[in-house]
Formats: structure tokens, sequence, C-alpha cells
């Protein structure tokens, strides 16, 4: 290969370094996450990994079994001819199972929080609501895209 060849390799690799170093500087100095903290470390995530893991499971459950009845409840829409009774019925057994799956969520934070000092359930929960806003904010960009697009 040419000399002019090494260098471009040679320029594209530095600033490939350059990056990789900048990320890490940034990820370890920087970016000062909620897990920096030891106390809440310790505390909090070692002490609730099994809860949380068990409602993890316990939530998947109740999901599944939320999107099979809202899955039963189109379909009843999709079907030629429909009885508005069945599909009320059909439409309060969703709206059950998605309140039954709140529920038990919102439980199962009331659990982790008796467990928790002010400033872990502070951290914790200021977590959740910044992930809820992010899903909010990327679905809504995803539907204003779709509009775009067609």
């Amino acid at each position: 290969m040419r000399v002019g060849t090494y260098k471009i390799l040679l320029g594209i690799s530095v600033i490939f370094n350059i990056a990789f170093v900048g990320n890490v500087i940034y990820q370890r100095y920087i970016h000062k996450s909620c897990y920096t903290n030891t106390n809440y470390q310790n505390s909090m995530h070692h002490n609730n990994f099994e809860k949380m893991r068990f409602n993890r499971a316990r939530m998947a459950e109740n999901r599944r079994e939320y999107v099979e009845k809202r899955r039963e409840f189109i379909e009843m829409l999709m079907a030629p001819n429909f009885d508005e009774k069945a599909l009320e019925k059909k439409l309060d057994l969703t709206i059950d199972k998605e309140k039954e799956m709140e529920r038990k969520m919102g439980e199962h934070f009331i659990e982790l929080r008796r467990d928790m000092t002010p400033v872990q359930a502070k951290e914790f929960f200021r977590r959740i609501l910044r992930n809820r806003r992010r899903e909010f904010l990327q679905n809504k960009n995803r539907r204003r895209f779709r509009r775009w697009k067609r």
C-alpha cells in the first residue's frame, strides 16, 4: 500500500482511540449514577435484588395475561359480525387485567420502599421516572416519525 493510505488508516485509528478514551473518562469521572454511592449500592441493590427478580417474573406473567386479553378483544373487533355486549365484557376483562397489573406493581414498590431510606427512595424512584419519561418520549418520536414517513 501507499504511504498516503497508511496515514489515513493511522488517522482513523487515532480518532477511534481518542473517542474510546474520552468515553472512559466520561463514564468514570463525569457521569455520576446513583450506584456510585456505596451505601446506596450495598444496602439497596443487594438487599432487594431477590425481591426485584421475583417481581419481574410475576409481572411478566401478568403482562402476558393482559396482552392475551387485549389480543382477544382486538380479534373480536376484527370479526365480520360482532356483538357489542360481548365486546364490552371483553373490554372490561382487558381493563381489569391492566388494573391488576398496575396494582401489583404499586404494591411491589410499596414493599421496596419500606426497606429504603429517604435518600435511597429518592434516587430509586427518580430513576424509574426518568426511564418512564424516556420511554414516553421515544414512543412519541416514533409516532411522529411514522406520520412523517407516510
